[in-house]
């Protein structure tokens, strides 16, 4: 029996998957929200991180109308194939008021077995609210604090009215409020080095790394030039899905070490879609990894798969638990591209007449590359040419181009 049991910020869980955080529900009621969470749970979550709360919003109106417009992003290769998308709507109103973010703790609190529970607080308003919120999550049965100093639809839009700035102060407040383990979740477009580096005791966590601050291009087709249909202007907004994951491996990496040191749990979260895609995140060094953009993606069923997943990926390799591959990826890791050349043998291709369909895919590369040459509907790689790019390989849809 392979065992998946992890330990995160002191938290036993089941397992290494969490739902993250997600704002992109709009007009919901409770009894939605929570139906969503529990199937969630039902699918394999061992850990639910909920929606951030707004401290400086007390109630929300359930029957506002809140737009929340997606646009995806197209990777460039196909008309059909996305990369990412990024959310353009009002971003308070999707972090939800204080009375709904508590009633929707209570309810989950209340129904849960062995899964844990996370509130979310996002750093909207006084810093007065904020300790008040980080309480009230403690008083109605919260397992942890995940501390949102991350959305960047909060830190570009809502300067005016006042945000609570991430400082080592806060932290030490916020530490000596609560006996909650509590996770920092941190953004990608800033370095966290130094702030990381003079931490002690004050989280038991990081959450790297939330979406990235991006700006979709002009569209083309529209008078107005916007990617929105339903406004002429926009502005610099959070990007999600599988464009992120580079992003999230190198902040993994890049403070995974600090993290270590202090005895700080990772969990990873950001462009995650699959189930290699989590144990390469465990590889790396992650305690948990966290599905958000991944549920718009593939749906919760996510959790079920990436479970079976880890589950053969152990039995192939003979790993009887979590902990026999937590972070072995890392001693593998090299940190210039002078060192890894130096330890690569030259890879050139050949092409397998017989796989061939002459369907021209790899076109392209006979205007870049002196090996490959195309004659006749003949393809052909000269090895003495060949600098192992793999370029060709890639492009090609039907596997005729080999390594030799």
């Amino acid at each position: 029996m392979r065992e998946l049991k992890t330990n995160w910020m002191g938290l036993k869980l089941k397992n290494p998957l969490i739902l993250a955080s997600l704002t992109l529900f709009s007009k919901v009621t409770i009894d939605e929200h929570y139906i969503f969470l529990k199937n969630a749970i039902k699918e394999g979550a061992a850990a639910v991180v909920l929606p951030s709360i707004n401290p400086s919003k007390k109630t929300m109106n359930l029957t506002e109308e809140t737009v929340v417009e997606a646009v995806p992003f197209n990777s460039g290769i196909s008309s059909s194939k996305y990369i990412g998308f990024t959310v353009f709507g009002p971003p308070k109103s999707n972090i939800v008021a204080s009375e709904y973010g508590t009633e929707l703790l209570k309810k989950l609190v209340s129904a849960r077995k062995d899964e844990k529970i996370i509130a979310s607080i996002a750093n909207i308003g006084s810093k007065k609210d904020f300790l008040y919120s980080v309480k009230e999550a403690e008083l109605n049965g919260a397992d942890g604090i995940e501390l949102n100093f991350s959305c960047p639809n909060v830190i570009t839009m809502n300067q005016e009215e006042g945000v609570t700035n991430l400082t080592l102060d806060i932290l030490k407040e916020i530490r000596n409020c609560t006996k909650l383990p509590i996770s920092l979740k941190l953004s990608p477009n800033y370095d966290h080095t130094e702030l990381l580096n003079c931490i002690s005791n004050e989280i038991n966590g990081i959450t790297i790394s939330n979406a990235f601050l991006g700006l979709m291009p002009p569209n083309l087709e529209l008078e107005c030039m916007s990617p929105f249909s339903q406004i002429e202007y926009w502005c610099p907004t959070g990007v999600y899905g599988p464009q992120e994951l580079m992003i999230t491996y190198y902040n993994l990496y890049r403070y995974g070490k600090i993290a270590r040191s202090k005895g700080i749990s990772i969990s990873c979260v950001g462009g995650i879609t699959t189930g290699e895609q989590a144990v390469q995140s465990l590889l790396l060094g992650a305690n948990t990894v966290q599905f958000s953009s991944a549920i718009a993606w593939k749906g919760l069923k996510i959790f079920y798969h990436t479970i079976e997943f880890i589950n053969d990926f152990m039995a192939k390799n003979d790993f009887l638990s979590i902990n026999d591959f937590y972070a072995l990826a890392l001693k593998k890791i090299k940190s210039g591209a002078d060192e890894i050349q130096n330890i690569k043998k030259k890879r050139i291709r050949t092409v397998d007449q017989s796989l061939c369909k002459h369907c021209s895919s790899c076109n392209c590369v006979n205007h870049l590359c002196l090996a490959l040459k195309q004659e006749k509907s003949i393809v052909t790689i000269n090895p003495e040419l060949c600098n192992g790019c793999g370029w060709c390989s890639v492009l090609c849809l039907n596997n005729a181009i080999k390594i030799i």
